[in-house]
């Protein structure tokens, strides 16, 4: 079912760059040791070198499955928008992103876009995952900024995982740490199941 948009998403998409442009900040950031949180934070200045490291590892390892590679190939009839909001410290990110960036590319009426979330509140604002703020989130439009589907922030089994944790009051490095080993046990299966699933229904 398509929803009509207002003009939040049209504007962010005007003012987004592209992927090539992300990682150009990304590597930026790296270089300088800093963050895009809005305050310097030595933790953040971490997590953004680890994600630089983890996203530039996805997208030399990364293997596209059988039904990716059909899914995506298939010829669609009109242009399909991918606005990806996100962030170099976020480690969902880190995962999720290269491997959306690598799926966008096996048809080229997708055209991807980023907006970085903190810039970005009023937008993010409208897309909230379970009231919070969270990401990577992925808004699929027509070339009217119609919705096709949006995604995020996390797999559902991901999610799952992380809401346990969560409940189970872990701390912040043990809950990073169980996420990075469900990442790397999933190998960005579970992404590609749920993206193609999405994407199938508006060919």
């Amino acid at each position: 079912m398509i929803t009509i948009m207002e003009n939040t998403e049209k504007k962010y998409w005007n003012q987004a760059i592209t992927y090539d442009a992300y990682m150009h900040l990304f590597k930026t950031l790296v270089e300088e040791e800093k963050s895009t949180w809005f305050e310097h934070r030595e933790d953040m200045v971490n997590y953004t070198k680890l994600n630089w490291q983890r996203s530039n590892r996805w997208h030399k390892t990364l293997e596209l499955n059988s039904q990716t590679n059909t899914t995506f190939t298939k010829t669609i009839q009109q242009e399909q928008l991918w606005l990806l909001i996100t962030e170099p410290w976020c480690g969902d990110a880190a995962h999720c992103v290269p491997t959306i960036v690598e799926m966008a590319k096996l048809n080229t009426n997708i055209e991807l876009k980023i907006v970085l979330r903190d810039k970005s509140i009023d937008l993010i604002d409208k897309h909230l995952s379970n009231g919070g703020r969270s990401i990577p989130k992925l808004i699929a439009m027509n070339e009217n900024f119609e919705i096709f589907f949006s995604w995020g922030p996390r797999p559902k089994e991901a999610q799952e995982l992380y809401t346990a944790l969560k409940q189970k009051s872990s701390d912040y490095t043990e809950l990073m740490n169980e996420m990075q080993k469900w990442y790397n046990k999933d190998k960005q299966i579970s992404i590609q199941n749920e993206l193609c699933n999405l994407f199938e229904k508006t060919i």
